[in-house]
């Protein structure tokens, strides 16, 4: 199975390991502002939300078009910690009445809801760079915002002041 295409901001911050071609074309989304959780998520994703979304869109990896995976990411957390606090309630193990009336063990249905968004979630912590192992192969660099090129015209700068002493100087003449 071939492996799945790495972002290009991560590929940078892993220096290029490859020497491929970078994608010039790649969409680059505006950071604008930490995107704010759904109303729909609950409790403990808002939770994950907040603790993790800040540091992500710092390092310019959460942008709002990255919200949606972002949000399954939040949601399966949720549900694997609701799913491991019923597992310590209730056990691995748990008996049940068969067809034939008789009691017998089974494993208990939420261990394999905890397994499912566990894998869930480890494939989306390395799409956003938070295992150790991908983690230790990038080194990010917070987005650098975007530069007016006017900014030294604006009034009150010292490119400004010049400007305007030249012209002073040149009507002068």
């Amino acid at each position: 199975m071939p492996r799945r295409p790495v972002p290009t901001r991560l590929k940078l911050a892993k220096g290029n390991p490859g020497r491929r071609p970078i994608n010039k074309k790649e969409p680059k989304p505006k950071t604008s502002a930490i995107p704010k959780p759904a109303a729909y998520l609950d409790c403990n994703a808002k939770t994950f939300w907040r603790q993790n979304a800040s540091e992500l869109h710092r390092l310019g990896l959460l942008t709002v078009i990255d919200t949606l995976a972002f949000e399954m990411m939040a949601s399966a957390h949720s549900l694997a910690r609701q799913a491991r606090e019923a597992l310590e309630k209730e056990g691995h193990v748990i008996t049940v009445t068969g067809s034939s009336g008789q009691p017998r063990a089974i494993i208990n249905p939420w261990f394999y809801i905890f397994t499912s968004q566990s894998k869930s979630l480890l494939a989306l912590f390395a799409e956003f760079g938070m295992t150790p192992s991908s983690r230790s192969r990038i080194s990010a660099t917070p987005p650098q915002e975007e530069q007016n090129p006017f900014a030294d015209f604006e009034p009150n700068t010292p490119t400004f002041d010049k400007f305007r002493r030249d012209k002073r100087r040149s009507k002068k003449t």
